[in-house]
């Protein structure tokens, strides 16, 4: 009965808590670029690992976006995540739109056509429960005059 009990409490996760979460933007650019970053929030108590899952982009006219990581910390524009799953904890990480974040390690580059769209695996990537907000995701696009739709999503576990 013992050996049972702690089966049913190891497989249902207990203690465990998972939030999936996305950034979503659509933008109307004018010759600007857009700057899309997800980042660990450093004063959040709970300290919670974050794990991307994919990121989406779709440029109205041609673009180039760049994938970066863990550049100097973002202060603005505040991107609220939204929660995918009713009822559940706000997202602990925090997402900036027109973000101010230093330029980070570059892990990709990619061109995207116009009216065209591109989808990312991020699935490797992943925010340790340190709660330093240098650990953070940036989706960078080029300078267009067009609208572009920027879509991250992630989970948070603690």
């Amino acid at each position: 009965m013992k050996k049972t009990l702690l089966l049913f409490v190891l497989a249902t996760g207990a203690g465990w808590s998972q939030i999936a979460s996305v950034l979503v933007k659509t933008t109307a650019l004018s010759g600007t670029a857009e700057v899309i970053t997800l980042q660990q929030n450093p004063t959040k108590t709970s300290r919670m690992i974050v794990r991307l899952v994919a990121a989406y982009v779709d440029c109205s006219v041609a673009c180039t976006i760049t994938l970066e990581r863990n550049g100097s910390p973002a202060s603005t524009t505040t991107l609220v995540p939204i929660n995918l799953n009713f009822g559940t904890t706000p997202a602990a990480a925090q997402g900036f739109s027109a973000s101010n974040v230093g330029v980070g390690t570059v892990l990709g580059s990619y061109a995207i056509a116009a009216a065209g769209n591109l989808t990312i695996d991020l699935s490797s990537i992943y925010f340790t429960a340190n709660n330093d907000q240098s650990s953070n995701l940036t989706i960078r696009t080029s300078a267009i005059t067009g609208t572009v739709d920027v879509i991250i999503k992630f989970t948070e576990n603690n």
